[in-house]
């Protein structure tokens, strides 16, 4: 399993946060940047970034 990092960049400077989710890499959408509808806590997992990026979006 991998987890989900979201990477902030300000000024040319990167952060990285952990998200806690934690995915199978068969289970990440590369193209949409969120777990697949088929992962059981998909939608779950999916709030939680969702949270996470408009947090820290300007």
């Amino acid at each position: 399993m991998y987890p989900v990092t979201v990477r902030v960049t300000f000024n040319r400077k990167n952060t990285s946060f952990n998200t806690g989710v934690r995915v199978h890499a068969k289970q990440w959408d590369d193209a949409a940047l969120r777990v697949r509808s088929t992962h059981p806590n998909s939608q779950v997992f999916n709030k939680t970034i969702t949270d996470f990026t408009a947090r820290y979006r300007i």
